[in-house]
């Protein structure tokens, strides 16, 4: 029998060959507690009180062999996880390089000469044409979004990768043909069809593949990718800056079918998600897809067929609980969770993100910056991407909840600023200096806020049938958000129109204080869980601030523990169905006074 049930001071792995593998389990027994608990990940060894004669080497009484291990959360990943995360996020590329590279690209004389007209002697894009081209688009992005969910049923998340690769291929092609700007929406209508699927399977297939304790740092690195292919996008519209050729915009738009070639070519290495075979009834395939993505010792141990086994028992208790239709969206604790991930999604684009993104370089172009204005919105994307990298090492380490209300939080000081500031008709250099900071300010506030988790918490939300749907509807209202932004955005900047500027900003504020006060009270805290322990949290009926420190008990939490994020009763005798609970307490008892003794 094995055993991992909850401590923190002392590590030992209980091996059993009953059940063929050895099964490895890690315990911690506490000196000054009868208990035998399991450590959380990245725990310090030290030694309890009673135990200071104990040489830290093996042992055996009878059938039982006792090892010291001490493991962190890393130690649970593999480079095949790695490899399979990365290929995907080559999607996550495409996208960050379409937006970095068209909010610069429609700045461009090159661009404005093919597609522009002639506004007081000088190439332009027109007030209406700018916002038709920045929002039309989406269009393509909603139907993808809608044609997530059946696509994966039905063709799984390899083959909706690679039709994203082919979509986005064909959409730059479109693109490099065009003679007018019309003709090059409608390519671009298609590359964002390529976007909607990034938006959602490229974050819901990682959440599926990493183990509860890494979730954040492999589903939320979209942002990292999206970051850096903006970076990338920016770059490349700079080297351009004084062409007047058509070729000033051919080449960056050709190169956006870079990613999407590679994702195709690396794509037949990469594996299905295990949990998707799963619910399609191929177990054994699913197992060894999840021997390669576990480490070695957890299969040796007989953990990934504990994970495959907890599994199939949150899908099958799921299908008999009726869940899984779209209704179910908007009923029970379904449409709470549907709220919450919309509400994220909604407000990273109307809080001021999405005007940034994608006028950028145009609003800095108003104030008077000149070409600076590429520089800055250069350095702006080298700034999110090195704030991403430190949170995605973070959102597992501290949790979501705290990055997302301080990230919230400093948004409104820098749209404030930026409003306060570029309202001013003349700018001194230190101005020109705060408006640039507050600017970089909000973009990486928004970034650690909203950009970044919106996409890990509505991969892992939905719990296990509706984890698809929920991505689905969350990426509809991202899409009618921006939709609705971006092409209001022109009309509040220019005239004829509102004729803001930059006291569009206060706009903005104005909803960062909503967005900050909607952290507080209504996003969960989900670091730690595995996918199917999100179900019987929700049913627990917490507010946001109690999930931290909230406790379940289902098949859930035993993944969550095999995965190594937190600890439970977990008893091998649960894979042959024995699960009585009063006799599992009783073995634990026997078991610890035995350990005890041995000591």
């Amino acid at each position: 029998m094995a055993f991992v049930h909850s401590t923190h001071l002392f590590s030992l792995a209980i091996a059993n060959g009953a059940f063929g593998a050895p099964h490895v389990a890690i315990l911690h027994v506490d000196g000054d507690d009868d208990g035998v608990r399991a450590p959380s990940p990245g725990w310090r060894f030290r030694w309890p009180p009673v135990l200071n004669n104990v040489p830290p080497v093996a042992f055996t009484d009878m059938s039982e062999q006792f090892l010291i291990e001490k493991r962190g959360r890393w130690s649970y990943t593999t480079p095949f996880l790695f490899y399979a995360c990365m290929v995907a996020a080559m999607g996550d590329l495409i996208y960050g390089y379409d937006v970095g590279l068209f909010g610069n690209l429609q700045a461009l004389p090159s661009f404005l000469n093919r597609f522009g007209e002639t506004i007081n002697g000088t190439k332009a894009l027109s007030s209406h044409t700018t916002a038709v081209i920045n929002s039309i688009i989406f269009l393509g992005k909603g139907v993808a979004s809608l044609c997530f969910e059946p696509t994966v049923e039905r063709l799984g998340f390899k083959w909706t990768l690679y039709i994203l690769c082919g979509v986005q291929c064909l959409g730059a092609i479109i693109e490099l043909a065009s003679r007018n700007w019309q003709g090059f929406v409608s390519g671009r209508v298609l590359t964002y069809f390529a976007v909607g699927f990034c938006e959602t399977a490229v974050p819901t297939y990682a959440s599926e593949l990493a183990p509860a304790p890494v979730r954040a740092f492999f589903s939320g690195s979209i942002a990292f990718w999206l970051g850096l292919g903006s970076l990338w996008g920016s770059l490349m519209s700079r080297g351009f800056l004084n062409t007047q050729a058509d070729y000033g915009w051919q080449i960056p738009v050709a190169i956006s079918m870079v990613p999407a070639v590679v994702m195709a070519v690396l794509l037949p290495w990469a594996p299905e998600s295990p949990r998707w075979l799963i619910s399609h009834g191929q177990r054994d395939r699913a197992l060894a897809i999840l021997d390669r993505l576990r480490p070695e010792i957890d299969v040796d141990a007989g953990h990934t067929v504990m994970e495959i086994d907890a599994i199939e028992q949150a899908i099958a208790e799921s299908k008999i609980a009726d869940n899984g239709s779209w209704l179910d969206i908007f009923r029970g604790t379904y449409f709470r969770r549907s709220m919450i991930a919309a509400w994220i999604f909604i407000l990273q684009q109307i809080s001021g993100n999405a005007f940034l993104a994608s006028y950028a370089t145009t609003f800095y172009k108003q104030l008077g910056f000149g070409n600076n204005s590429f520089m800055y919105t250069n350095i702006s994307s080298a700034a999110v991407v090195a704030v991403t990298i430190p949170c995605l090492l973070l959102y597992d380490r501290i949790g979501r909840r705290p990055i997302m209300i301080v990230g919230s939080f400093l948004m409104i000081p820098g749209l404030l600023i930026v409003a306060i500031l570029g309202s001013k008709s003349t700018h001194s250099s230190s101005e020109v200096g705060a408006i640039v900071f507050s600017v970089i300010l909000y973009s990486c506030a928004v970034k650690v806020a909203f950009s970044t988790p919106c996409y890990m918490v509505a991969s892992e939300i939905g719990g296990v049938m509706m984890r698809k749907k929920i991505m689905t509807f969350a990426a509809c209202w991202d899409v009618i958000s921006a939709f609705v932004n971006n092409y209001s955005v022109p009309y509040l900047l220019n005239k004829p129109g509102a004729g803001l500027g930059a006291k569009v900003g206060y706009i903005f504020a104005a909803i960062s204080i909503c967005a900050f006060f909607f952290t507080v009270f209504f996003v969960p805290e989900l670091k730690g869980r595995s996918l199917e322990e999100v179900d019987e949290l929700f049913e627990l009926r917490l507010w946001a601030w109690q999930f931290t420190k909230a406790e379940t008990h289902g098949a859930g939490a035993r993944i969550a523990a095999l995965e190594g994020s937190h600890a439970l009763a977990i008893d091998s005798d649960k894979i042959h169905g024995r699960t009585d609970v009063k006799d599992t307490i009783e073995r634990e008892e026997q078991a610890t006074s035995a350990i005890h003794e041995v000591l």
